[in-house]
């Protein structure tokens, strides 16, 4: 993200080296910040400080959503919009060089925007909807669903309202910004892709589709992911909504329930089988981009359990019974299929932030994890039962807490990964001519080097990075000239020599000859 932001305010060079495509829109929002400084700690710290911002801003917006979700205070929904942001996987998102609050901030806006719509349908505010979602797509393409639902909501009422030519006008509107979106983006990706891989495609969506085995552990693993980074708190939110939206009548809770929903459950069925099929442990339970949207569905639990004491025994007897039901099922599936591999570790940690605070020291038990869940849950069901709003909300706070300073533990050093892990690049200006490109010589088989690609990826970004002014490319195997390569690798067919390497990591420049 730097290095894009970095490249488009025009103060560096950069190369994606044949990775996935990204979506431009955080980088953009962000590359103003070269324009004051070109010190790295200085950029880091401002994009930081721009995330919380925007973090901040979310929280507001779900605070003007549960207000309308629920049947909270005013207070009360400042609270509970406060407690979700404070979740462990909001708060690492934001400690993170990501574009997440931005998705997150993006999502909030389109769907408070489209809610208005429903009360009052009008052109204006329609395009409004769609501009939202369509600069949510721009900063990630997991949000393309959020176009055509939006589209769809939106363009129905303007012709149920105001006839078909306005809702022509919206059908326009609607697919120029989206072109102009998917122009941006393309233009951008031809300058810093020259290969890329189709990681990020719809075609590789649609391939994961043909395995439905697959896309149901990743619906099992999510889904418990979900459950115990919530404390059961989504389960709880999700049948209120379903609740809603099916009950008899066209009133407003059933009308907002709908919206909710149909913004919410695309994006999470995307997240479900764009992650399947996948080898990481972190990828069985994906959280990342389900994370980023189920905000709302969480204030709605919220609102569900502090304002139940006015239900019969029964109803809520019945209620927490289907949520802890859902919970084991997809407990023992989740340990079932994937609790060998979530044994031996996390994965990238990060990406799983909201179960972490279940075992920070490494991998997971899954059904110990959702015992440890059931007993947090507890705590909230004690204070559901007697009624005590205000025991819950301290108690809820804790259990924030308490999850907030586990995450710290887990994820530990890692926050400030590659700040300083090329403090040697700036040697290579005395080791070769400022004015030739460096070529990047990816080596994937292991039996000529013990350096994984992804690590060689990483510390050619980093170079890149620390060294603004140089050209760096993706070389190939006729390559000739400087080429950063593993240090453990050698050419029996080529002469090369090695000008420096460096001394605290696996990496070294050559000159290879023709």
């Amino acid at each position: 993200m730097l290095g894009m932001a970095r490249w488009l305010s025009g103060t560096g060079s950069w190369d994606m080296l044949g990775t996935s495509e990204w979506r431009p829109g955080f980088p953009t929002l962000i590359a103003p910040v070269f324009w004051f400084t070109d010190d790295s700690q200085a950029v880091i710290r401002s994009v930081l400080v721009i995330n919380a911002a925007l973090g901040g801003t979310a929280a507001v917006v779900l605070a003007l959503l549960a207000r309308r979700l629920t049947d909270l205070s005013a207070a009360a929904c400042l609270a509970a919009a406060g407690a979700v942001s404070l979740l462990p996987p909001a708060l690492t998102a934001s400690a993170h060089l990501w574009s997440e609050p931005l998705v997150t901030l993006c999502f909030l806006v389109t769907m408070h925007l489209t809610l208005r719509f429903s009360d009052r349908p009008s052109p204006w505010l329609g395009t409004a909807c769609i501009g939202f979602a369509v600069l949510g797509s721009t900063v990630h393409g997991r949000l393309l669903p959020l176009i055509v639902v939006t589209g769809a909501i939106t363009i129905w009422g303007v012709y149920r309202a105001s006839g078909i030519r306005p809702a022509l006008s919206l059908v326009g509107i609607s697919a120029t910004l989206t072109l102009l979106s998917e122009l941006y983006t393309q233009w951008v990706s031809s300058h810093l892709w020259v290969t890329s891989s189709d990681t990020n495609s719809v075609g590789e969506v649609v391939r994961r589709l043909a395995d439905p085995a697959a896309v149901m552990r990743a619906i099992a693993g999510q889904t418990w992911y979900l459950f115990a980074s919530t404390a059961l708190l989504f389960g709880f939110g999700l049948l209120e909504l379903l609740s809603r939206a099916a009950q008899p009548g066209g009133g407003a809770s059933k009308r907002d329930s709908r919206v909710v929903l149909s913004l919410t459950v695309p994006l999470m069925a995307l997240s479900f089988v764009f992650v399947s099929d996948r080898a990481r442990p972190d990828q069985l339970i994906y959280g990342r981009y389900n994370d980023a949207v189920v905000w709302p569905v969480l204030v709605v639990g919220i609102g569900w359990l502090v304002t139940s004491s006015a239900l019969p025994a029964r109803a809520k007897a019945v209620r927490t019974g289907v949520v802890v039901a859902l919970f084991g099922i997809v407990s023992i599936a989740s340990a079932y299929w994937h609790g060998d591999a979530l044994s031996s570790g996390w994965g990238l940690r990060a990406m799983v932030a909201g179960v972490l605070p279940l075992s920070p020291s490494g991998g997971v038990d899954v059904l110990q994890a959702s015992l440890l869940c059931l007993l947090l849950s507890s705590v909230l069901g004690l204070c559901l039962l007697f009624g005590q709003a205000r025991i819950l909300t301290v108690a809820g706070l804790c259990i924030v807490g308490f999850a907030g300073l586990r995450t710290l533990v887990a994820l530990g050093d890692g926050l400030n990964t590659g700040q300083d892990i090329v403090a040697n690049a700036d040697r290579i200006e005395a080791a070769a001519p400022t004015h030739q490109p460096i070529g990047v010589l990816f080596i994937d088989n292991p039996a000529l080097s013990s350096v994984p690609p992804a690590q060689q990826l990483a510390i050619a970004y980093y170079y890149q990075w620390a060294l603004a002014d140089r050209s760096f490319y993706e070389a190939d195997s006729t390559v000739s000239g400087l080429v950063l390569i593993p240090a453990d690798v050698g050419f029996a067919d080529r002469q090369f020599e090695t000008v420096w390497e460096d001394p605290g990591l696996p990496v070294k420049l050559a000159v290879l000859d023709g």
